[in-house]
């Protein structure tokens, strides 16, 4: 979704697209 750090990125790795 947005791109960046989300605060549980690690548990809800889902939530952000992040890399």
């Amino acid at each position: 979704m947005k791109e960046g750090i989300h605060p549980k990125y690690e548990e809800a790795t889902f939530t952000c697209s992040c890399g």
